[in-house]
């Protein structure tokens, strides 16, 4: 098959789609109007923008008609997940970003992705830190640039975090993935990113911040100690998934880990609300499921305490980030 050929529109040359960004909304407006300015100011030529809104009523369609760039998909769907699978499935670039309705992409960073694929074609992922602004904080803002975190490792899949946004990652490696796992509404990122893990990608982590989240009351990413409770749940759940349906030695003995810091953790945390009925159920299962999950913790504790600084990242000038 021939290579995609360049178009001209007015005296605009147009490349073919080398990024292409993911962006999942429902009543949004103001702050997706933000992520798209995002990606504008990187430049439009090799990039694509596909916003899925889930039928918005508060005036998205109207703003999103402000851009004719975009590539709209507008339909009702099942969720945060449900929609990233129809964004990638859409995707016709090399390399897919996923972009949060109220997150941005900071300035320069298509172009530092743009110069590692130069130099590396064969990557399978590009990972870069991640900067972390707080709402009604104008002079400061965190960044996570541990070399550790970027790197990937299934610590940052069950203790740490994943930063799934921060980490380009090339269509056929993600079509090699498979979709995102719409039974786990809040880690299906986890799960994906486990999955993806086992098929060793190459992974090149650079130095220029890929993306900045926004915390904020409404978040879904930075949602606070209110959701601790419905991700905990989930996580024990995808990792109780995997490790009963995990075919080969690899998977099972990986989603076992994960299993294990997430019986932990929901253990934590009903004895924190003094639920203590709600322990034992949890620990019998996890032992009918793993007998020796208790052995697969201290590495993961030791790791989780000693990193503590790093996933909460360091601050930064805004000015300078």
């Amino acid at each position: 098959m021939s290579a995609p050929q360049a178009r001209t529109v007015g005296v605009h040359r147009i490349v073919p789609a080398q990024i292409s960004v993911v962006t999942a909304t429902l009543n949004r407006r103001e702050m997706l109007r933000r992520a798209i300015d995002s990606v504008l100011a990187q430049g439009l030529n090799g990039v694509e923008h596909i916003v899925v809104d889930a039928m918005s009523t508060d005036g998205t369609v109207e703003m999103l008609a402000a851009y004719p760039h975009l590539i709209v998909i507008r339909e009702p769907d099942d969720g945060l997940y449900d929609a990233w699978n129809k964004g990638v499935a859409r995707a016709g670039g090399r390399i897919i970003c996923i972009l949060n309705s109220d997150d941005e992409i900071p300035l320069g960073a298509f172009a530092a992705v743009r110069d590692v694929l130069a130099e590396a074609p064969s990557l399978d992922m590009i990972s870069g830190p991640v900067e972390l602004a707080v709402e009604g904080w104008d002079n400061e803002m965190r960044i996570v640039d541990d070399p550790r975190i970027l790197a990937l490792r299934e610590q940052d899949i069950g203790p740490g975090i994943p930063i799934i946004n921060g980490r380009y990652m090339c269509r056929e490696l993600m079509a090699r993935v498979g979709l995102f796992n719409q039974h786990f509404p809040l880690v299906a990122d986890r799960d994906f990113l486990l999955r993806a893990l086992l098929l060793k990608p190459r992974n090149r982590v650079i130095d220029h911040p890929l993306y900045r989240y926004r915390e904020h009351a409404q978040s879904l990413t930075m949602s606070g100690r209110s959701a601790t409770g419905r991700l905990t749940a989930d996580c024990l759940a995808a990792a109780t998934d995997g490790l009963v349906t995990a075919t080969g030695k690899v998977r099972r003995e990986a989603y076992a880990r994960w299993h294990a810091w997430a019986v932990f953790y929901a253990m934590v945390h009903v004895l924190r609300a003094r639920n203590f009925g709600a322990a034992i159920p949890i620990a019998t299962g996890a032992f009918r499921r793993d007998p020796i999950w208790p052995l697969r913790l201290p590495l993961q504790l030791w790791r989780h305490v000693h990193e503590r600084a790093a996933r909460r990242g360091r601050k930064v000038d805004s000015c300078n980030a």
